[in-house]
């Protein structure tokens, strides 16, 4: 009866299950798709206090324009001698970027122009970009090919592929120079930039739709960008006032810390093939590594052969 009933406990689920919203923001998909269940409790996340190695590196020059490794021609060198292979020319002015996919170098240069250059042949120039306004200073490949190049016209570009005529995106949102960008390895139509003093921006893409996903202001300008694959992150180079490397959570761009050490501006990032170690080149005449990441491949972190590897490539370096 109704007193036999109001002894009986009524079990409830505290936290009841919520509908998917249909009208979810791209960004929000993306960071679901990289969730498996509920995420457990991380450690606090650990940041190198200084460097692992510092090297001179004099005459480097202090332009934000300048990458450590190119100037006005393209040589192709044979990496074991070291000896020249050809030079590569066409341009009319300085190189301010250069990007490999395959058998395809692609150029940037003052002329607003990227050439596309196949190294296989003897007529090397195959196609010219011509989207741009002025010095073309940021250039990257993704896994398929899509070319993303950058301007100190304040434009970022989108081909789809290296033969490709025009542009299938025009991003206009920086407000300076967009020198550093970087496609994710990991959603590969994810594209992260930066631009310059008169802006300050870290802005990440959905190359697929054509839309912004998310900014945040950096506060310096942004000389370069890598990824760290395993920790799911972004890792900046910056200029004035701190001309530090910062770390930022994906997809959110929350900061999780600054490394400090530099007393120049930084003019761009390098990343060892399993993107443990990074290279900052400096305008205070010194390169630094810092092992900020974990190794991408699991066995190469268990490897006891790969700290000596690292070692290696530190010790051979001049």
């Amino acid at each position: 009866g109704k007193e036999a009933l109001s002894n009986v406990k009524i079990l409830s689920y505290q936290h009841k299950p919520v509908r998917q919203d249909p009208h979810l923001s791209e960004l929000k998909v993306l960071y679901s798709s990289n969730r498996e269940g509920k995420a457990a409790a991380r450690p606090c996340r650990h940041l190198p206090q200084s460097a692992t190695k510092v090297l001179d590196a004099p005459g480097i020059l202090d332009d934000f324009y300048s990458h450590p490794e190119i100037g006005h021609r393209k040589m192709s060198r044979d990496a074991a001698s070291q000896r020249q292979l050809r030079n590569l020319r066409g341009h009319s002015g300085r190189i301010g970027a250069l990007a490999w996919h395959k058998h395809i170098l692609s150029s940037g240069c003052a002329d607003a122009e990227v050439h596309q250059h196949d190294v296989r042949v003897r007529e090397h120039l195959v196609g010219r970009m011509t989207a741009h306004s002025d010095l073309v200073c940021g250039l990257d490949y993704n896994s398929e090919g899509m070319l993303a190049s950058g301007g100190n016209d304040n434009m970022v570009c989108i081909w789809e592929t290296p033969t490709a005529e025009s542009p299938v995106h025009t991003f206009t949102e920086h407000q300076a120079a967009v020198k550093a960008l970087k496609w994710c390895p990991w959603q590969r139509h994810v594209l992260a930039t930066g631009g310059g003093s008169a802006d300050r921006q870290i802005c990440l893409w959905n190359v697929s739709s054509g839309r912004l996903l998310m900014s945040t202001n950096a506060e310096s300008q942004v000389t370069g960008i890598l990824w760290g694959e395993q920790e799911r992150e972004l890792l900046t180079a910056h200029g004035y006032s701190r001309n530090q490397l910062s770390l930022w959570k994906y997809p959110s761009l929350v900061k999780v810390g600054d490394l400090e050490g530099h007393e120049g501006r930084l003019l761009g990032l390098a990343q060892s093939p399993d993107g443990a170690l990074v290279c900052s080149p400096s305008a205070d005449e010194t390169l630094r590594f810092w092992r900020v990441f974990t190794p991408t491949s699991p066995d190469k972190a268990l490897a006891p052969s790969n700290k000596a590897n690292t070692n290696t490539i530190l010790k051979t370096i001049r």
